[in-house]
């Protein structure tokens, strides 16, 4: 049966790609349209190969399970599909021989040393076909790949070489000590003296796409708006001193938890040792802000919140919102959807053209992922995205951290492969 649904030149390719190379990554930015790619390519396989599909829960629902019928027909096959975490839990996945093993957002499976990417190590030994798709494939470097092709059995150079070696041969590191007689290496980028050799080694094992080269959709529109008064007393008093007293004790702090606290508190809380919430001021800059904001766009928005109680802070002081995105949708007097800042993956919400990032973290990954909802085919109109930066507080570094990520992440999707090597 042919495909029903329309391919765009770069998701034919892709699926191409995909059943010449069997073994192989689209590291395609979001709304490129991986998804389609993939199932035409699963289309062309020979309906006796066992499939396994695996992704996050969302995406393994609404993506794989609700709409896979959507551009292949599934009646006379053999398809199982299971979440990552459920991947881990249940003993029959590593006795059961998959022909097709297919990994959505495969960055979930780059490390090497869990249970998740043991599991994965074993399934594709024997697979015939092994792809994974994903629009963030690393958050920090390069490095990441070592984990991911090698859980994926990937016929690459270093497939049984040291992590330690891979390292060595390609990466600039620094040496960290760490207890007495020992040291790791943290690497920090691919030498550039070595960047074409190592992107012809990756080649025929991967292909990076950026969606302004695949699709003409709106702008994006970024703005910043830095906000007063987020660096209260608590704020500069844990800055200053690496600790907070609370009632009977004070709690001291590592650098790590240091961040994490001054995060919270420009936010208007601290979590206790207990994690229990102390509330250290009554006044919000933020929600002023975006009181303001929602009065001018009198459309639906997405808010992104990090913590627990960010979202608990947003509920007492807005109106008209929810968790549920189906009910944002369907429903006209829900402008405000809620969404944590990691959950972003496998939704479609381009019916929605603003996104207010309350809260996040240094993850640029979930950063990206949760921007690429409402940019996406199907759009009327232009992204906006409104950053809330507490001005003199630890979110201008947390932001600035994310930007570089995200400036590497798009000198990565502009990579075209077929420059490396032979044509894959």
């Amino acid at each position: 049966m042919g495909s029903t649904i329309k391919l765009y030149e770069h998701q034919i390719k892709g699926s191409k790609y995909l059943l010449e190379n069997k073994k192989f990554c689209l590291f395609w930015e979001m709304a490129t349209g991986k998804t389609f790619t993939v199932k035409e390519a699963l289309r062309q396989i020979p309906v006796t190969m066992k499939i396994l599909i695996v992704a996050p829960p969302k995406v393994a629902k609404r993506i794989w399970i609700e709409e896979l019928h959507e551009g292949i027909d599934v009646s006379e096959r053999d398809i199982t599909i299971v979440s990552y975490k459920r991947l881990t839990m249940k003993n029959t996945f590593v006795t059961t021989a998959f022909d097709v093993i297919l990994l959505d957002e495969v960055h979930k499976a780059k490390s090497h040393s869990t249970q998740v990417g043991k599991i994965l190590s074993m399934l594709t030994y024997k697979a015939k076909y092994v792809w994974g798709i994903t629009g963030t494939p690393v958050d920090k470097n390069f490095a990441e790949l070592y984990g991911m092709f090698n859980n994926l059995n990937f016929p690459w150079p270093y497939r049984y070489k040291r992590y330690e070696q891979y390292i060595k041969d390609w990466f600039d590191y620094a040496e960290i000590n760490i207890g007495i007689g020992r040291a790791i290496l943290k690497p920090i980028r691919v030498a550039l003296s070595k960047l074409e050799y190592f992107l012809k080694m990756i080649a025929p094992f991967c292909d990076f796409k950026a969606l302004k080269d695949c699709i003409d959709l709106p702008e994006k529109i970024h703005k910043e708006v830095y906000i007063e008064d987020c660096d209260n007393q608590t704020y500069k008093y844990i800055r200053k001193h690496s600790c907070i007293r609370f009632d009977n004790y004070k709690a001291t702090f590592s650098k790590g938890t240091k961040h994490q606290k001054l995060y919270q508190a420009c936010n208007g809380f601290v979590y206790d040792n207990n994690h229990d919430i102390i509330k250290i001021t009554n006044e919000y800059p933020k929600i002023e802000v975006i009181k303001d904001i929602l009065e001018q766009h009198n459309d639906k928005v997405i808010i992104v919140y990090y913590y627990k109680h960010d979202l608990e802070i947003l509920k007492q002081n807005l109106n008209n919102w929810t968790e549920d995105d189906k009910i944002f949708e369907k429903q006209p007097n829900k402008q405000i959807l809620f969404m944590q800042y990691d959950s972003g993956e496998g939704l479609n919400l381009q019916f929605c053209k603003m996104m207010i990032f309350y809260s996040y973290w240094y993850k640029y990954v979930s950063y990206d992922q949760m921007a690429a909802r409402i940019h996406r085919p199907g759009m009327t109109g232009s992204a906006i995205y409104i950053t809330l930066i507490g001005q003199n507080t630890i979110e201008e570094k947390v932001y600035k951290a994310i930007q570089k990520k995200l400036s590497e992440a798009e000198f990565m999707r502009s990579l075209d492969m077929e420059e490396y090597g032979e044509e894959v």
